[in-house]
């Protein structure tokens, strides 16, 4: 059935966008290491500022557990996804799997952070708004500036409707959900577009809620207590982008 749907999706692409396999392979091998390593540097330097620490040399190498993790999780995440739109999704446009590439690693830093400071930084975001404004202009530039004014709108349309839906959340239940959280659910629908964006976050917030049951049930949480919601926001992004290649 997933498959059907990213079917269904991938057949509305345009294809001037379509690159030979082999240079369209390439460019996302260099792409994964470039996002790898610039992910993994903001995360670093991130935890040192917020330790109020100057990064070094020696904070940078993967010498301590969570970094490992944090590393080869990233890995294996990229990798997967490199599979996919190598096979099952190799008809979506290329720029578009670029995106998605950058997208899955920015919820796995947000996770990292968020879950340690329990803070999405603003800079994760601005700079997940500069990629994707690229990917507008290329998309401009590449396919057309009406496919490129249609995709900026569906997301806009998504990003505007998740923000305005969960700041009545936010104001309506006190302690429901950060800002942080908010603006990145809105980013989201700005690189997947409504109905995927829409997607992600429902997946999202049922991983949330596993989670807290699960903690609930364990007792390693009581009902008063708030747990980090973008590491569910990297599992429910990352299972959709899986699912249906959007």
């Amino acid at each position: 059935m997933f498959y059907q749907i990213a079917h269904d999706m991938a057949e509305t692409q345009p294809r001037a966008d379509l690159m030979p396999a082999l240079p369209d392979l390439l460019l996302r091998i260099a792409w994964t290491i470039i996002v790898l390593a610039a992910g993994y540097y903001g995360v670093c330097a991130y935890f040192a500022q917020q330790r109020k620490q100057k990064l070094t040399r020696n904070m940078l190498l993967p010498r301590w557990k969570n970094k490992l993790l944090f590393l080869l999780g990233s890995v294996i995440v990229l990798t997967a996804l490199n599979v996919l739109f190598s096979t099952i999704y190799a008809g979506q446009y290329f720029w578009h799997k670029l995106e998605l590439l950058f997208l899955a690693m920015l919820v796995i830093c947000t996770a990292a952070t968020d879950r340690r400071f329990h803070l999405i930084p603003n800079s994760f975001i601005i700079i997940g708004l500069g990629v994707k404004a690229a990917g507008y202009l290329y998309e401009g530039f590449a396919i057309g500036w009406d496919h490129a004014l249609r995709t900026c709108l569906n997301g806009l349309l998504g990003a505007i409707i998740v923000c305005v839906f969960f700041v009545i959340i936010a104001l309506v239940f006190k302690n429901s959900i950060g800002m942080g959280d908010i603006k990145l659910f809105a980013l989201i629908c700005l690189f997947q577009g409504l109905a995927a964006g829409v997607t992600s976050i429902f997946l999202s917030l049922l991983a949330a809620f596993a989670i807290s049951v699960g903690l609930l049930i364990i007792k390693r949480k009581s009902r008063k207590d708030s747990i980090p919601l973008a590491p569910s926001i990297m599992m429910g992004t990352i299972a959709c982008i899986i699912l249906t290649g959007m």
